[in-house]
């Protein structure tokens, strides 16, 4: 019986840190995202005032 409770602990810890590493991951995806996006857009706005 107290293996299964540190076994059940455990797991509960390791579900925690998947979730807080997924989450991080995920914010630091969308940031770099975010940062390709806008170097388009800076790339498209210099490109249209260059032809202005």
């Amino acid at each position: 019986m107290e293996n299964l409770q540190i076994l059940l602990t455990l797991i509960v810890i390791f579900s925690v840190l998947l979730l807080i590493f997924r989450k991080a991951v995920l914010w630091y995806w969308k940031v770099n995202k975010a940062i390709d996006l806008l170097e388009k857009i800076e790339k498209n706005t210099r490109k249209d005032n260059h032809t202005g």
